[in-house]
């Protein structure tokens, strides 16, 4: 492997573990405000809409995160290139 391979591996490694820190850092915020909130009415107070859009928004995150750090897009990639080289 050349200096070069070796630079790329370690980028795309660091973008992954970006990514990863970002991800659980997004969980922590979010139970941590949900759990204090709620704590702080007493209960649920019709806070279950906030929750649910927030926690929408988090899987949205959760799944662009699988999909990137699983490789699905390069994956993806490939197969369009073989198609490309097929014509």
């Amino acid at each position: 492997m050349n200096e070069a391979m070796r630079q790329d591996a370690r980028e795309a490694a660091r973008k992954r573990l970006e990514q990863k820190f970002g991800l659980a850092a997004h969980w922590l915020v979010y139970l941590a405000v949900n759990i204090g909130l709620v704590t702080a009415a007493g209960g649920f107070d019709g806070s279950g809409w906030r929750i649910l859009g927030w926690g929408l928004g988090l899987a949205i995150h959760t799944g662009y995160v699988l999909v990137e750090i699983g490789g699905v897009k390069e994956r993806l990639l490939e197969r369009e290139l073989a198609r490309g080289a097929g014509r």
